[in-house]
């Protein structure tokens, strides 16, 4: 586990996630060691609101290197996640119903997670609460079902989508 700091910036994670997708092995690799996850967490205790990133040992470097190309003068530093034991601890597991992805708009007004890190921000003294979200490179099969998801979602079907300039479901 890791306690990532950065300076404000405005740039978006989605270059980083991106990145991530070199953490990808090869499908041999993958069938004989399986595909380690990346897990990102904001993690809240006494007010205030951290980043945390669980990076399996072999990618640290690789993840390291990409979180300094999207926020220069970021500091990665190992953290010990036992000082934040909890007396008293409730987990929930979301998952995506139908599909394994979701289209996601990537361009914002305005800071997407600040509500987010606002309620953060105020839970009690003495409660600790963290929002994790697991994430694993796949192969690149998965995006034509996901540019069809979201043509479905935006009303672009087959012969239209054609006509307006995208390659048809």
């Amino acid at each position: 586990l890791y306690a990532v700091a950065a300076p404000p910036s405005k740039e978006s994670a989605e270059s980083f996630f991106v990145g991530v997708h070199g953490m990808l092995r090869s499908p041999l690799e993958r069938l004989l060691r399986g595909q380690p996850p990346i897990a990102v967490e904001l993690a809240a205790r006494d007010g205030e609101v951290h980043l945390q990133l669980w990076i399996p040992d072999e990618d640290r470097e690789l993840v390291t290197t990409l979180l300094r190309g999207t926020y220069p003068g970021v500091v990665v530093t190992p953290t010990d996640r036992s000082s934040h034991a909890a007396a008293e601890r409730r987990v929930a597991c979301l998952r995506l119903r139908d599909d394994h992805f979701l289209p996601l708009r990537t361009t914002f007004d305005a800071e997407p997670l600040a509500p987010l890190v606002a309620a953060l921000a105020a839970v009690g003294a003495g409660c600790a609460v963290t929002l994790q979200v697991v994430a694993r490179p796949r192969s690149d099969g998965w995006q034509t079902a996901a540019r069809r998801r979201a043509e479905n979602l935006r009303g672009v079907r087959g012969h239209d989508s054609a006509r307006a300039g995208r390659r048809p479901a």
